[in-house]
Protein backbone atom coordinates (compact mmCIF):
# COMPACT_ATOMS: atom_id res chain seq x y z
CA UNK A 1 0.00 0.00 0.00
CA UNK A 2 1.60 3.24 -1.42
CA UNK A 3 -0.79 5.52 0.70
CA UNK A 4 -1.74 5.70 4.55
CA UNK A 5 -5.01 4.55 5.55
CA UNK A 6 -7.18 7.18 6.91
CA UNK A 7 -9.99 6.54 9.03
CA UNK A 8 -12.87 8.40 9.79
CA UNK A 9 -14.48 8.65 12.94
CA UNK A 10 -17.58 9.93 13.64
CA UNK A 11 -18.33 12.01 16.55
CA UNK A 12 -19.91 10.93 19.91
CA UNK A 13 -19.76 10.07 22.93
CA UNK A 14 -17.00 7.33 23.05
CA UNK A 15 -14.87 9.10 20.30
CA UNK A 16 -11.80 9.51 22.62
CA UNK A 17 -11.61 6.13 23.70
CA UNK A 18 -11.77 4.59 20.20
CA UNK A 19 -9.12 7.13 19.14
CA UNK A 20 -6.65 5.64 21.93
CA UNK A 21 -7.70 2.10 20.40
CA UNK A 22 -6.79 3.14 16.95
CA UNK A 23 -3.63 5.41 17.73
CA UNK A 24 -2.53 2.08 19.42
CA UNK A 25 -3.54 -0.71 16.99
CA UNK A 26 -2.50 1.53 13.44
CA UNK A 27 -0.12 4.36 14.67
CA UNK A 28 0.70 5.34 10.93
CA UNK A 29 -2.86 5.40 10.36
CA UNK A 30 -4.09 9.24 9.57
CA UNK A 31 -7.42 9.39 12.30
CA UNK A 32 -9.83 12.11 11.60
CA UNK A 33 -12.91 12.88 13.48
CA UNK A 34 -16.15 14.24 11.11
CA UNK A 35 -19.46 13.63 11.01
CA UNK A 36 -19.44 14.76 6.90
CA UNK A 37 -19.21 11.69 4.41
CA UNK A 38 -15.64 12.48 3.53
CA UNK A 39 -15.08 8.71 1.58
CA UNK A 40 -16.02 10.50 -1.63
CA UNK A 41 -14.29 13.47 -1.77
CA UNK A 42 -11.10 11.33 -0.52
CA UNK A 43 -9.05 8.84 -3.45
CA UNK A 44 -7.26 6.68 -1.59
CA UNK A 45 -7.70 3.96 0.98
CA UNK A 46 -10.53 5.36 3.37
CA UNK A 47 -12.40 3.57 6.64
CA UNK A 48 -15.35 5.02 8.03
CA UNK A 49 -16.11 3.82 11.44
CA UNK A 50 -20.15 4.92 11.78
CA UNK A 51 -21.65 2.66 14.44
CA UNK A 52 -18.25 0.85 16.86
CA UNK A 53 -19.67 -1.26 19.64
CA UNK A 54 -17.22 -0.07 22.31
CA UNK A 55 -18.69 -2.21 25.02
CA UNK A 56 -16.65 -5.27 23.01
CA UNK A 57 -13.37 -3.40 23.89
CA UNK A 58 -10.69 -2.90 20.65
CA UNK A 59 -11.38 -6.47 19.42
CA UNK A 60 -14.90 -4.84 17.93
CA UNK A 61 -12.84 -2.18 17.06
CA UNK A 62 -10.38 -4.48 15.08
CA UNK A 63 -13.42 -6.18 13.72
CA UNK A 64 -15.38 -3.10 12.19
CA UNK A 65 -12.13 -2.16 10.96
CA UNK A 66 -11.76 -5.80 9.01
CA UNK A 67 -15.25 -5.32 7.80
CA UNK A 68 -14.15 -2.22 5.62
CA UNK A 69 -11.15 -3.87 4.37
Amino acid sequence: MDRPVVIVVRPGARTRTVLGWLRRMLPAAILLVSSANLADAVDGQVIVLENVDVDAGPLGLADAIHRQL
